[in-house]
């Protein structure tokens, strides 16, 4: 049995060692006790309030069908709540990850309700650090249950990481995972190859994020970088997921993201979901040596769902999808267009004491993984 060690930098001035063990019969990697682990502590307890308006004076609505995304209970985030008026309900959406929503139906009674939209939304959420540090766990983490590992290694319209563009692009950067190579040590090898070949570009909400249609040029917003980042772990057999949200901080006046923001995590064995934020190391982050990104997350983002490509029984237009749902979806049953629309959204934080009940998270993760935990009843009409 040959051991090896190997260097991974996480911040300036701290080195993690992880031992890799292998006994080099068909490149399999022995289990062995990590020598890193996630110390998980409360960071902040917020409510956000979020608004979104809309004024299409082309059109003459006689209903309104609107689904937004449930905040789902993640190692990240706990006590999670959310409420949004017009008498939404709980739903899943349709896609097979079958992600919670909150989706209503509004009738336009008044003459007003004809032209215009409005919803606010109140979520609320203890925020967890999560830090990747030395010294093996002090309880064994268990692998992720069969379920949970399935939609974590998914093909999805976005991440679509068996496109042959894809698998080719791999090859041409050397991203194909080695033999006997760790999930960390992939990972932090995909996280700083990325970090030094992309370049973060946002040229607006319905700018292309498909992993294939963009690894070549990697020139991507947040929500692009997590996908390409998520696609390599996923085609390297690492379990992985994008974290579309926000910041847990109001965004300021003329924020043309209104504080959105997509990071990732993925599954390393015998260490848990290991927090990453490639877009902000590709921005800020332009030493050689450091991963101030890996494995080192401050408690300052809101998870609204976990992957992408969301799908909604619109009852009248038929089965739709959205690759990013952190605004609120909507579509209008009526007479004309929404053409000459314009939509206004705001997001405003306010941060609460922790209370009590709020304790380091250690090693523990919610079963559904940003899925629904049971059954949601079915409104009347087929999903809102």
């Amino acid at each position: 049995m040959i051991s090896i060690k190997r260097k991974i930098w996480l911040c300036p001035g701290m080195v993690v060692l992880l031992a890799l063990a292998h006994s080099g019969v068909q490149g399999q990697v022995k289990p062995t006790v990590p020598d890193v682990h996630l110390e998980t502590t409360p960071a902040q307890h917020i409510r956000a309030t979020y608004t979104f308006a809309v004024n299409a004076p082309n059109i003459a609505a006689q209903e309104w069908l609107l689904f937004a995304a449930m905040p789902p209970t993640l190692s990240s985030q706990r006590e999670v709540r959310a409420t949004m008026n017009h008498d939404a309900h709980l739903d899943a959406e349709k896609s097979p990850f079958g992600r919670p929503l909150l989706t209503a139906r509004v009738p336009a009674q008044e003459a007003g309700d004809r032209q215009n939209l409005s919803v606010q939304m109140t979520l609320e959420a203890t925020l967890y650090k999560r830090k990747l540090v030395k010294g093996a766990p002090t309880e064994a983490v268990p692998p992720l249950d069969a379920e949970e590992r399935r939609f974590s290694l998914a093909k999805t319209p976005t991440e679509d990481f068996t496109a042959q563009a894809f698998l080719d692009w791999l090859d041409r950067t050397g991203l194909r995972r080695k033999a006997g190579e760790t999930d960390l040590n992939f990972a932090a090898r995909v996280f700083q190859t990325l970090k030094h070949g992309a370049n973060y570009l946002y040229s607006g909400p319905f700018q292309t994020r498909q992993a294939s249609k963009i690894c070549d040029s990697l020139k991507t917003d947040c929500g692009g970088l997590s996908v390409v980042f998520v696609s390599a772990l996923r085609a390297g057999r690492v379990p992985a997921r994008t974290l579309c949200g926000r910041w847990a901080r109001t965004a300021p006046a003329g924020d043309p993201l209104v504080a959105m923001h997509v990071k990732s995590e993925f599954y390393a064995e015998g260490v848990g979901w290991v927090p990453c934020d490639l877009s902000s190391a590709v921005q800020f982050d332009h030493d050689g040596t450091t991963l101030r990104y890996f494995g080192d997350d401050p408690g300052d983002h809101l998870v609204q769902h976990t992957d992408t490509d969301l799908r909604f029984d619109t009852v009248y237009f038929g089965e739709q999808a959205q690759a990013f749902v952190q605004r609120v979806a909507y579509w209008v049953r009526g007479l004309g267009s929404l053409k000459g629309s314009i939509e206004r959204e705001t997001w405003q934080v306010e941060t609460l004491p922790l209370s009590a009940t709020d304790k380091p998270a250690e090693s523990a993760r919610p079963a559904a993984g940003g899925r629904a935990e049971k059954p949601l009843p079915t409104p009347a009409g087929k999903g809102g």
